[in-house]
């Protein structure tokens, strides 16, 4: 898919985070992230949790992180096989 979509899932997959911080950590537009994280619930990839005037944005369940991590090997796999470096 998109690259912005997979840079939020990896940027939520170890702890949950309000809008602002993933556009902070990504260096994105907050109408961007929120935009992208909307796709990503139409999908079910991610869910959020509300507290006080904050959401806070996380995976699903653990099968979007066995995913996202099988990915991620599969890149790093191929970047090794092919000689190239990627880091994630």
């Amino acid at each position: 898919g998109d690259n912005t979509r997979l840079a939020i899932l990896l940027c939520i997959e170890d702890e949950p985070m309000c809008v602002c911080d993933i556009a902070s950590s990504l260096n994105l537009n907050v109408t961007t992230v929120s935009r992208q994280l909307n796709n990503l619930r139409a999908c079910d990839l991610v869910r959020y949790d509300r507290r006080g005037s904050h959401v806070y944005y996380h995976l699903a369940d653990e099968h979007v992180k066995s995913i996202i991590d099988m990915a991620y090997a599969h890149v790093i796999e191929e970047k090794h096989n092919s000689g190239g470096d990627y880091e994630k």
